[in-house]
């Protein structure tokens, strides 16, 4: 997986905050670049920057930086009770052929496998339907400083025999490519239970999922 730069500027103690911290807890403040991007500490949302994330237990935790049309960005940080971490996360964009690459890998590593790969409209016969078990929403992208309008997006997304998302396509376009990339970065990383076919073996079968992003 590409791999995007952030960079932690400090670690500030108590007396050098401006405000009062608790010696209990550390605290993050992350600024990105581009801004609006989503923040999660230990796989839970707490924002989009500029951010801060106060009262964080001390030790290591997770720390994920997402935007559509991005790289993610994931990396263990280590807090201390009474201090500040201060950091800019400057993400880098995803160019079309590297998106264009990522899917050609996929379908090499469903063809080297042997499994067949079905086609869209193809019907699989099926004992057991797939079935969500780790949803992700998607990042309503913002241009120039706005929310794109809103509008739903169609994707079908290759369920692999393990249950995740081998490909993700565009069935139907909102009409935005912002709000496509976003529905597409979503969809690839939900997770289902694999299609069980009669003989009681996972098969890969296609499911078309609707994302609909409404301004607030």
């Amino acid at each position: 997986m590409h791999k995007t730069p952030i960079i932690i500027l400090a670690v500030l103690s108590a007396a050098a905050s401006l405000c009062a911290a608790d010696p209990r807890f550390g605290s993050l403040r992350l600024t990105s670049e581009p801004d609006s991007a989503q923040v999660f500490l230990d796989g839970t949302l707490r924002g989009t920057t500029p951010l801060e994330v106060p009262a964080i237990p001390p030790g290591r935790h997770q720390l994920v930086v997402r935007k559509p049309g991005y790289w993610k960005y994931s990396k263990m940080l280590a807090f201390e009770g009474g201090k500040r971490t201060v950091g800019n996360a400057r993400l880098v964009a995803v160019t079309q052929a590297e998106r264009d690459s990522a899917h050609a890998a996929d379908s090499l590593r469903a063809v080297a496998d042997g499994r067949p790969v079905p086609d869209k409209d193809a019907y699989v016969a099926v004992d057991k339907s797939p079935r969500l078990v780790k949803k992700v929403d998607p990042i309503y992208p913002v241009a120039g400083g706005d929310e794109v309008p809103g509008g739903k997006v169609f994707v079908q997304m290759l369920i692999d025999v393990d249950g995740r998302v081998l490909r993700a396509d565009i069935a139907k376009s909102s009409g935005s490519r912002e709000l496509d990339d976003a529905a597409v970065e979503a969809a690839l990383q939900w997770v289902f239970t694999p299609a069980i076919a009669p003989g009681d073996h996972p098969v890969r079968v296609w499911v078309m999922q609707a994302f609909t992003f409404k301004q607030h």
